[in-house]
């Protein structure tokens, strides 16, 4: 790989990646302000970030896996989940004191916050899936490297 591809590789992921990420970033922002316990906090921060790499990376391998038309179809499988827990009701009486973050404990605190940034980062998955779909294996591979560092 020429060092003139490896610049703009790095240079598209990183302005992707920061474009992406300062939502999630002002989250943990926020998140930290009401804690001081940032070790759950920042481990889940890094935990969505490697989720999101894991969901693209495997996200081209699906793709080549199925047909075109039924890669579409995948939307379904998140929509009909949040239709049944919706069906079943489920509702979840919180008091006050269970709202504080230091009240929380360490896994319900990493737990919370994982599922909170990782679903904020649909920006994420439809800017980076196009991106690994588009990518030779080398300029894949050098991506992630990137995107991981």
């Amino acid at each position: 790989m020429e060092l003139a591809q490896m610049l703009t590789i790095t240079m598209v992921v990183v302005f992707a990646f920061v474009a992406t990420s300062l939502d999630n970033l002002l989250i943990q922002v926020v998140l930290l302000s009401v804690t001081r316990r940032r070790a759950p906090l920042i481990a889940a921060m890094l935990a969505a970030t490697a989720t999101v790499m894991l969901a693209c990376a495997s996200a081209l391998l699906i793709g080549s896996w199925l047909p075109a038309d039924l890669v579409g179809s995948l939307g379904l499988i998140p929509i009909g989940l949040g239709l049944l827990a919706l069906w079943r009701g489920r509702s979840a009486a919180v008091s006050e004191e269970e709202l504080h973050p230091g009240a929380q404990p360490t896994l319900e605190l990493f737990g919370g916050s994982f599922l909170l940034l990782l679903g904020n980062s649909g920006d994420s998955l439809a800017v980076f899936f196009p991106l690994v779909a588009e990518s030779t294996p080398e300029a894949l591979l050098f991506g992630l490297v990137v995107w991981g560092l």
